[in-house]
Parts: C-alpha cells; sequence; structure tokens
C-alpha cells in the first residue's frame, strides 16, 4: 500500500500482475488494492504476467506516455527479463 500510496495519484492507468514468487500477491487483489488509490478515472486491469503486463501497457500507451515498472525487486527482474525476451 505505501508504494501505491505514492504512485497512484500521478497514474491514469496501472497494469497489476504477480512476478511468480510464492509470496507475491495474486494480480486481482493487487489490482483491487490500487483501485482504492488510485483517481477514478483511472484504468486497472490485472496481467497474466510479466509480458502480458507489457504487451497491455505498450500497446495503449501513447507516444508522451511514462511507463513505470515498480514493486518487489523479484517483480522488476521479471518485468526487464520479459522485456529482454521481446528484444526491446
Amino acid at each position: 500500500d505505501a508504494m501505491l500510496r505514492v504512485i497512484a495519484p500521478l497514474a491514469k492507468r496501472l497494469v497489476a500482475y504477480a512476478p511468480g514468487n510464492p509470496r507475491a500477491l495474486p494480480a486481482a487483489d493487487l489490482a483491487e488494492a490500487a483501485r482504492r488509490h488510485l483517481p477514478a478515472q483511472a484504468a486497472v486491469e490485472a496481467a497474466d504476467g510479466p509480458a502480458d503486463a507489457i504487451a497491455r501497457t505498450c500497446g495503449s500507451a501513447d507516444a508522451g506516455d511514462v511507463v513505470v515498472a515498480f514493486g518487489s525487486l523479484y517483480g522488476v527482474a521479471a518485468i526487464k527479463r520479459a522485456w529482454q525476451a521481446l528484444g526491446a
């Protein structure tokens, strides 16, 4: 919740995913927690994994948008691996 309280006021969209760590919060639960902190007009959705989160996010980002991945070290590492696998 602490990270969400800081980031949420700046977001217009949040795509949640679980990084595959057994201690990770399920993506749907994270998305629900995010809804409590995001502006009412912000879109929130749960992805099936890091590659799906990247596809959903980058597929709808406009040219001037800033895309940020944040969370645990496990989560950021999962995003990095998925991004590299896409050849980005």
